[in-house]
């Protein structure tokens, strides 16, 4: 029997009634640990995850919860960059050197960026869409 699946390791409360309250979210934003995304990578540092200052972390973010202490994690994403990629990595490089948390939130992150690249037109109609609701759901422009 699989009892150590490292990907499936999470201590983060997504937090889903948080999502439709802005202010809320912007206060949460002030404290936040944020995890800048390049593509399907991650930028690290020796220790694991490289956290982002929230204050002059720019792009399109999305909430990914709060840890057990209530700190709020957000993900900052840019699908392409002139960015030097040398601290950036796979989650496949660097889950199995993660804390419970840090998997966590980082294959939380993956998976919400990855969808959002995926899906920047509406189904029905064509247009295209926007992140709302922090980042867990696209509604169409039209």
């Amino acid at each position: 029997m699989l009892l150590n699946l490292p990907l499936s390791r999470s201590k983060l409360d997504r937090a889903a009634h948080l999502r439709a309250d802005s202010a809320g979210l912007e206060e949460l934003w002030r404290a936040a640990k944020v995890i800048s995304m390049v593509g399907d990578k991650f930028k690290t540092n020796p220790h694991g995850l490289a956290y982002l200052d929230p204050l002059s972390a720019n792009g399109e973010r999305y909430f990914l919860g709060l840890d057990e202490t209530g700190i709020p994690y957000f993900v900052i994403h840019h699908s392409t960059s002139e960015t030097d990629l040398a601290d950036y990595q796979s989650l496949r490089t660097i889950g199995a050197h993660l804390n419970d948390l840090e998997i966590g939130a980082a294959v939380h992150a993956l998976a919400l960026t990855q969808w959002h690249e995926a899906h920047q037109r509406c189904a029905k109609c064509g247009e295209k869409t926007h992140p709302t609701f922090a980042g867990a759901v696209r509604e169409c422009d039209k």
